[in-house]
């Protein structure tokens, strides 16, 4: 006696389709899980260089006084002004061959952002601080970045300069300041600067440096501008060729 199939048994076709539909939802399970893996795999290696990059990197933090405002006259002339000026500072190694072989390596730079001092003076100034270059601009990349690598033994200080009208009679109602040690401000200390020395006085300003492994400073943010921290100007009701 023959045996008949169910009424609702699938076809040879049928089981062949059903098989490929679970072929396929396998595969397509597998694709996504290789796939989440790779991301994830990406991201930590992503991750990692930028923990091996801020590694080393380090921040430096500067502070830089403001220049002090000026006093001006009735007729707009500036009775006292200040400017900032910038030194360089070569510490000499005690071997001339050491400090002989820095200098041929300068006299060789392209783009040197300062002049060299004199070959012929260097035996003079062994393992000693050695002033080479005064009135430097304090925007240049390449001064700061050369400071910043040790063998070169540079070093910059800033400093402050007021000026003064001509006019002695002027000068002596005018005044005098000094420079604060802690802040290196520059504060009144005798007639109008001494009276006017809060609109004057400049204010610290603090920006960040950012080192990389190239030893290159990088600003960090937008205050490395020269009117940043600087004191307000002030018009007296006086005339730049006032007597006594």
């Amino acid at each position: 006696m023959m045996s008949t199939a169910p009424a609702n048994a699938l076809t040879p076709a049928e089981l062949r389709w059903k098989r490929a539909q679970r072929l396929t939802l396998v595969f397509m399970l597998c694709a996504a899980v290789i796939t989440a893996r790779i991301i994830w795999l990406a991201m930590q290696s992503k991750a990692a260089r930028e923990l091996i990059r801020n590694q080393a990197r380090t921040t430096q933090s500067v502070t830089i006084p403001g220049m002090r405002g000026r006093i001006i006259s009735r007729d707009g002339i500036a009775l006292a002004y200040s400017e900032r000026r910038l030194r360089l500072l070569w510490q000499v190694p005690a071997d001339l061959c050491m400090a002989e072989a820095i200098l041929a390596r300068w006299e060789a730079m392209d783009g040197r952002p300062f002049p060299l001092p004199p070959r012929q003076d260097l035996p003079a100034h062994l393992g000693h601080q050695w002033q080479i270059a005064d009135d430097l601009d304090m925007r240049l990349p390449a001064l700061w970045q050369m400071t910043q690598v040790p063998e070169n033994g540079l070093s910059l200080r800033a400093y402050f300069v007021r000026n003064y009208s001509p006019n002695q009679a002027l000068r002596d109602i005018l005044g005098t300041v000094h420079i604060d040690p802690g802040t290196g401000l520059e504060c009144g200390l005798t007639g109008m600067e001494k009276e006017y020395d809060k609109e004057l006085r400049g204010h610290v300003v603090t920006f960040s440096l950012l080192a990389t492994s190239r030893r290159a400073f990088i600003k960090e943010n937008k205050l490395w501008q020269e009117n940043q921290g600087n004191g307000r100007d002030i018009r007296l009701d006086i005339h730049a060729c006032a007597k006594r």
